[in-house]
């Protein structure tokens, strides 16, 4: 089966190369040809899977085999219905798309059906005790393979998905085995494809803690986009105005990237972003724009004292004194060459203006 899935992907690559008018000329009747025998080997595997089914359905089995029974029967269905999905594509008018479909088709039944056939030998005690040891492997492997389906993220980042392709063709062919009764090969494929599956899921959940790592430093860097854009308003720079436009472009990339699993794209852009965010906050912190951000804001101060102090609530007049005493220090601070703390006195004297006003009722 894998060399037939093989010569599948080697035509249908031929088939980009070239074109649809030179895939005419190509031999198409070897891969027609080895389809063919796929499904004939499956429809065998189909046949004993029904005689073992049928070999022990009687009102006098034991409860545990009339289980088992229905298990087989169930999966049997199933196998069933993937072999006549498969057979309606071995036809002259099939693309070699449709013969790739119908090839996983036919080996998703076969599986299926050496599973009944393994449910019901092991029900009637016919399977010998290494034997039995083989077959919990197998079992094992199979929830494994199960457990990540349900637990792997929608998009899995390729050098993960072609791993665990590879320890599904590995365990797929350990059933083989096992029904070829080659089964210290079975029980070494299967051990196998376990391990590849453990580490296949240490990696995804690596992964997925990095993104949520990185989700909470995205969310972080959007808060403080949110508090830069407050604080440069009193700035009035365009250059810083513009800086935090680019953060913001950068912060969308980190969520297209997120969805794509592009850690290290999510990384560079996040230091861009806060790179950009920094560079606006040294603009507004320069003595140019301190001078302009108190000038406006003594300015503010004096053109709404009249007002809140006439609102006659106490706790805006406090918080307007709190302001002018803010607006002093930062003064004093400026001309002493502490811009830092500057800025910092400038932004409580703006954020207790604005809470004075508010209680005025302005």
């Amino acid at each position: 089966m894998i060399r037939f899935m093989s010569l599948l992907v080697a035509f249908l690559m031929l088939f980009s190369l070239v074109g649809s008018s030179a895939l005419a000329q190509v031999d198409q009747n070897r891969v027609r040809n080895r389809f063919a025998a796929e499904l004939e080997k499956t429809d065998r595997v189909i046949e004993q899977a029904r005689m073992a089914i049928n070999r022990s359905n009687t009102a006098y089995d034991a409860e545990y085999l009339r289980v088992a029974n229905r298990q087989a029967e169930e999966l049997l269905r199933k196998a069933e219905a993937h072999q006549n999905q498969a057979r309606v594509l071995n036809n002259t008018n099939s693309s070699l798309t449709d013969l790739a479909y119908g090839g996983k088709l036919t080996v998703m039944a076969r599986e299926l059906a050496l599973k009944a056939i393994a449910i019901k030998k092991r029900a009637e005690g016919k399977v010998e005790e290494n034997e039995d040891a083989i077959l919990r492997q197998l079992e094992k492997t199979d929830r494994l393979v199960e457990k990540l389906r349900e637990k792997a993220p929608a998009s899995i980042p390729d050098r993960l998905k072609s791993a665990f392709d590879t320890a599904l063709e590995n365990q797929r062919r350990a059933w083989e085995l096992y029904h070829e009764r080659a089964l210290r090969a079975s029980l070494k494929l299967s051990r196998q494809a376990e391990k590849s599956l453990l580490k296949l899921g240490e990696h995804l959940r690596s992964e997925n803690m990095e993104n949520q790592r990185l989700q909470n430093q995205i969310i972080q860097a959007e808060q403080k986009l949110e508090q830069f854009r407050l604080d440069i308003q009193e700035c009035n720079s365009d250059e810083a105005l513009e800086l935090l436009n680019q953060a913001d472009e950068k912060l969308k990339e980190c969520y297209r990237y997120l969805n794509e699993n592009e850690n290290e794209r999510i990384q560079n852009s996040l230091k861009h972003a806060q790179s950009f965010m920094q560079k606006a906050a040294r603009l507004c912190s320069d003595t140019e724009s301190l001078t302009r951000a108190l000038n406006k804001l003594e300015a503010e101060i004096e053109n709404h004292a009249e007002r809140i102090i006439g609102s006659g609530n106490n706790a805006a007049i406090g918080l307007l004194e709190s302001a002018q005493q803010h607006l002093k220090d930062a003064r004093s601070l400026c001309d002493g060459g502490d811009n830092q703390a500057c800025a910092a006195r400038v932004k409580a004297a703006q954020m207790n203006l604005r809470k004075a006003l508010k209680l005025a009722g302005n």
